[in-house]
């Protein structure tokens, strides 16, 4: 593993945010047209073209290493570590830390917009019918890859990277990389999240276990995705 110059860490975040930006803009509603879906799943099946790529992009970067891939060899070098009384205190604190964090950007926002407004429009639908629970299988499979996906290539395959490179202050620039990859989701949805985007990394790399990162970011956005489908996400 080798120091990672910051031009290509932009290069790379960068192109996943464009390709992030295109299925937004152009896939989703390309499908949801074609199949004549609502904007939830509209968005579940669309997300497979993101977090699959983003997935299979980490494994294929550690074998570009020279690397082969094993589950021993993913657990190393991806810092997949048993958890310590340590490491599950950290998460504890960071995750209570983050949704604070939030629930104060939340708040003032709605202050300054007289809107509560927390995720893209796309997602601020009407909550599913109860025929339609099968989403939640659907969105199952989506909320792997989506969770792993990104923090197996941002956590795993380019914070060690960024740690040759920036040393202690490998989490902030991780963590402004992370933001954006979400700008294309909006400005106001990558405001809120601003706490997960550093205070997780900083802990990741603080422990040097990757497990932390997706507790906390599984613990965030999972129920996340539950409130939005069972309608809360509209704005008031």
């Amino acid at each position: 593993m080798k120091a990672i110059k910051p031009g290509i860490s932009l290069f790379w975040y960068g192109l996943a945010a464009l390709w992030l930006w295109f299925i937004i803009n152009f896939g989703m509603p390309f499908i949801r047209g074609t199949f004549q879906i609502g904007y939830l799943l509209g968005w579940i099946v669309s997300a497979f073209f993101i977090y699959v790529p983003i997935f299979a992009g980490s494994l294929i970067a550690i074998k570009k290493e020279g690397i082969q891939i094993s589950l021993k060899i993913i657990s190393q070098r991806f810092r997949l570590k048993k958890l310590t009384k340590q490491d599950w205190e950290m998460t504890f604190i960071g995750l209570m830390l983050i949704l604070v964090s939030m629930a104060i950007i939340i708040y003032l926002t709605s202050i300054a917009t007289g809107k509560t407004i927390t995720s893209p429009y796309y997602l601020r639908a009407r909550a599913l019918y109860p025929w339609e629970n099968y989403v939640y299988v659907i969105w199952a499979f989506l909320f792997f890859f989506n969770i792993f996906g990104e923090e197996f290539l941002w956590r795993g395959y380019f914070l060690p990277r960024h740690e040759l490179t920036y040393g202690k202050y490998a989490w902030f620039i991780n963590g402004l990389l992370w933001m954006l990859f979400h700008i294309p989701f909006g400005y106001q949805y990558a405001l809120t999240l601003t706490p997960l985007f550093f205070i997780l990394p900083f802990l990741v790399q603080k422990q040097k276990n990757i497990w932390i990162g997706i507790i906390i970011y599984a613990a965030i956005n999972g129920p996340a995705f539950v409130m939005v489908a069972l309608g809360y996400a509209i704005p008031k």
